[in-house]
């Protein structure tokens, strides 16, 4: 029975060494093959946060250009992320067709919870909502990286500038040229700002207010569509007259719009590409401007360098268009010079 009981335990124990001699520790693991020759990579996870909604043009061309450069292909509404080294969660907050601050910080604080949970290894924010919102009260001075682009024309209302874990590219709008150059065919000096009711707008006014030369009028901010008809009629040959926005303005037809301006012509100017119908001339931002740039510092970061050690950039590339329906109902000539280094627009070719 002794000996019996003996040869029992010699077996098990010998099974037993056997088995753990047999199994690889976590350094001999084999990787896990997707495919012959190709081993299964870890991408970085990155939140990117939009301030406003697909379908408008400025946001909608910062984050394509954004994916374009971070090897991110766009296959009708879904993405291959096959040849990038990252995976985005992506966020809007729609807080320019929805301006209830009520509804603005609801959707902060549902953003703000899914990114705690995500736990990316960076955050993207395009345009000022998403910094006053989301960065600066809940991920200013944390640990989580930040890239800001598309903020309007300065940051001293934020502490994006002292924020160890932030940097960013700036919008600079170019109403200083392109004023310089409306000044040339208008009447005078004074000037109107005609925009929607919102916090970008706001922050696009105070900064025209402060550019020397010219007498500055008191805005007209506008809520919907009929409002925006009105203001216009009522403008009695103004010397020049910004008609800045129309993303925000209830109700917006384009095509009246443009015939509006036509019945009312003015000297009149933007920087954003989309009121090439309703203005004289557009000085135009780069939107993928900002996207190429904030795809390029996102690879610094994941690659080891410090946002604190990425100085804030500002935008510097734009385009001018001329509206040459709204320059032949004023009587206006151009150089040649100026033409051909010009965009030419004329109604109905959007």
């Amino acid at each position: 029975m002794k000996k019996f009981i003996y040869i029992i335990f010699i077996l098990t124990t010998s099974a037993v060494v056997l088995y753990f001699i047999k199994q690889p520790n976590e350094s001999t693991k084999k990787p896990i093959v997707l495919e012959k020759g190709i081993q299964k990579s870890v991408k970085h996870k990155v939140a990117y946060i939009n301030s406003y909604h697909t379908g408008f043009e400025w946001s909608d061309a910062i984050y394509n250009e954004f994916l374009l450069h971070s090897n991110i292909k766009k296959i009708g509404d879904s993405l291959d992320y096959s040849k990038s080294s990252i995976d985005v969660s992506y966020y809007e907050m729609d807080s320019k067709r929805n301006k209830d601050e009520a509804y603005i910080k609801n959707i902060a604080e549902k953003i703000r919870s899914k990114i705690e949970f995500l736990q990316p290894e960076a955050i993207i924010v395009s345009d000022d909502n998403a910094v006053k919102y989301i960065i600066e009260p809940y991920f200013s001075g944390g640990d989580i990286p930040v890239i800001f682009c598309g903020v309007n024309n300065n940051i001293d209302s934020y502490t994006l500038a002292t924020d160890k874990n932030v940097t960013g590219i700036i919008e600079i709008g170019l109403y200083k040229y392109m004023l310089l150059e409306l000044l040339k065919y208008s009447k005078g000096n004074k000037v109107l700002f005609i925009a929607p009711d919102n916090i970008s707008e706001q922050k696009e006014f105070s900064f025209i207010s402060k550019i020397p030369g010219y007498e500055i009028e008191k805005p007209i901010f506008i809520e919907n569509f009929a409002q925006w008809k009105q203001a216009v009629k009522n403008l009695n040959n103004k010397e020049i007259v910004l008609f800045n926005n129309s993303s925000g303005i209830a109700g917006w037809n384009e095509k009246e719009a443009e015939q509006i301006i036509l019945d009312y012509p003015h000297v009149s100017g933007t920087i954003n590409r989309w009121m090439k119908g309703t203005n004289l001339m557009v000085y135009a931002k780069s939107p993928e401007e900002h996207g190429r740039w904030s795809a390029e510092t996102l690879q610094k970061i994941l690659s080891g360098t410090s946002p604190s050690a990425i100085a804030i950039d500002t935008s510097v590339q734009a385009k001018v268009t001329i509206n040459m329906g709204i320059a032949k109902k004023l009587g206006l000539k151009f150089p040649m010079e100026f033409i051909n280094s010009a965009e030419l627009y004329s109604k109905g070719s959007l």
